[in-house]
């Protein structure tokens, strides 16, 4: 464990004493027991650890290239602690391997050199209703919304801080708006390491089932012309022979989700769909994305016994639409993604995810990637 996880510990067991310490206490006075009741009571309260587990069977092929099949594990693990009503800090580790992009620690004809590393380190504050704060190492996802992982990669956990202003105006309708500045691992350079900066807005629309929602992001990002990124697809126009990235990023990505619940009589929890575009104002050409779906069974990744749901995913995205260091695959493709997740009991999640894609400019040869999937969680 690197040693600067290790300076938490003493952090966090204090912090859970003195929490405990503050229960609540009718009279000054409790029994013998009662003290021992409400310390546990308000440890539980405050301490939810968390776990995932996944082993994936990768196959890949693609034309011209030697087929590909890999072993992949993943462990997530940590812990949130919620001191304060309006404040919770989440502390969690993860496996790796030699790309600090994602969690997977692969086998093929040998392990990857295996790492633990820190996954968040945050803290999050709602001083009040309409207001949310998040400062540290956090999910992408606490950032921002995006209804696909193909122009962001969620298991990037960038270093920085967010807000997000929210207000509901009816009972029907909400809207929000959210910014922030993001120094990213993955980014970095020896002579300027780039930061990212983001703007989004957007707004929500309930009405008994139907549930829709639209948002227009900004993402502008600082000194990725010219410079040359050790962790990348390569996938954006380059410079040669410096192999330098061409154009800066400062994209425009507007989206749109709607969907229904509780159709069929309740056996389709959820059916919906989305679109989503992305456009680099700084690139001449090569500078747009879209990308669309359809979900039908659970809103979400399934949890609990006997959920399931079924994605379908098109995507056309070009060279130089956004930063391919951040993308699910990289630019310059466009193809499709099936999927099919299910929960044969609590706490364990079974998928299979198919790719087919061909790139947009160049030798467009099949790219096919099949994954089988074995969760558990808690």
């Amino acid at each position: 464990m690197p040693p600067k996880l290790l300076l938490l510990v003493p952090f966090l067991f204090c912090l859970l004493l003195n929490s405990a310490s503050f229960a609540d206490q009718p009279d000054g006075n409790l029994s013998n027991t009662a003290p021992k009741q409400n310390i546990l009571k308000r440890l539980a309260d405050i301490f939810d650890p968390y776990f995932s587990y996944r082993h994936r069977f990768l196959w890949e092929n693609q034309t011209g290239e030697p087929k590909t099949r890999v072993g992949e594990h993943r462990i997530i693990a940590g812990v949130r602690v919620r001191p304060h009503e309006d404040a919770l800090i989440t502390v969690g580790i993860s496996s790796g391997g030699e790309d600090p992009r994602t969690t997977n620690h692969t086998y093929a004809r040998k392990w990857e050199k295996p790492e633990i590393r820190l996954h968040q380190l945050n803290l999050k504050l709602d001083p009040v209703k309409q207001l949310k704060l998040v400062g540290g190492k956090f999910s992408i996802e606490e950032a921002f919304w995006s209804p696909s992982t193909v122009l962001w990669d969620t298991t990037i956990a960038p270093l920085g801080g967010t807000a997000t202003v929210s207000h509901e105006f009816l009972d029907q309708l909400g809207a929000w708006l959210s910014g922030g500045y993001l120094a990213v691992k993955e980014l970095q350079h020896k002579k300027k390491p780039p930061q990212l900066l983001y703007a989004q807005g957007g707004s929500d629309y309930k009405s008994g089932d139907f549930f829709s929602r639209i948002a227009l992001a900004f993402f502008g990002t600082t000194n990725p012309k010219e410079t040359a990124f050790k962790f990348s697809e390569g996938t954006n126009t380059k410079v040669c022979p410096s192999m330098k990235n061409k154009y800066r990023f400062n994209v425009l990505s507007p989206s749109l989700e709607a969907g229904v619940k509780e159709l069929a009589k309740g056996y389709v929890p959820y059916a919906g769909v989305f679109i989503q575009a992305a456009h680099n104002l700084s690139a001449k050409s090569k500078n747009s994305a879209l990308i669309t779906g359809v979900t039908i069974g659970s809103q979400f990744a399934p949890e609990k016994q006997g959920e399931w749901r079924a994605q379908y995913e098109y995507k056309y995205m070009q060279a130089d639409a956004f930063m391919d260091t951040f993308t699910d695959g990289g630019t310059n493709k466009k193809g499709h993604r099936f999927a099919i997740e299910y929960s044969p009991i609590n706490h364990f999640l079974m998928a299979v995810t198919y790719y087919r894609n061909r790139e947009v400019t160049g030798s467009r040869n099949l790219h096919q990637i099949l994954e089988v999937d074995g969760e558990i969680f808690f």
